[in-house]
């Protein structure tokens, strides 16, 4: 009885320790909880501008022209970059695109 008494003591104890550490935890935390909060609102409201001036096919349409430009671009640089040490020339790191197309 008494081994039963002294651990409910030390596990009431416990509770009450770790009780305290997430309440000391929440109460320092509670400043970046807030700034994440009032971080998200503004991007909310930012999102909403964007929405009024601003077409999200557009957007869309725009990012997926992007993306499927770099994708063009990195096929020829690969094949710019294989024709260059084909032909036996030295790396050429500073021209540029246009450039490089014409040569590919």
């Amino acid at each position: 009885m008494a081994n039963q008494f002294h651990f409910n003591k030390t596990f009431i104890e416990s509770v009450k320790r770790m009780n305290h550490q997430i309440i000391d935890f929440n109460r320092k935390m509670q400043p970046v909880f807030s700034s994440i909060g009032e971080f998200a609102l503004k991007m909310n409201h930012l999102g909403q501008l964007i929405k009024k001036y601003f077409d999200e096919n557009e957007i869309l349409e725009a990012v997926s022209r992007l993306s499927k430009g770099i994708l063009e671009t990195e096929e020829d640089l690969k094949v710019f970059k294989a024709l260059m040490v084909e032909m036996g020339y030295p790396p050429h790191n500073g021209i540029d695109i246009p450039t490089m197309r014409l040569i590919v």
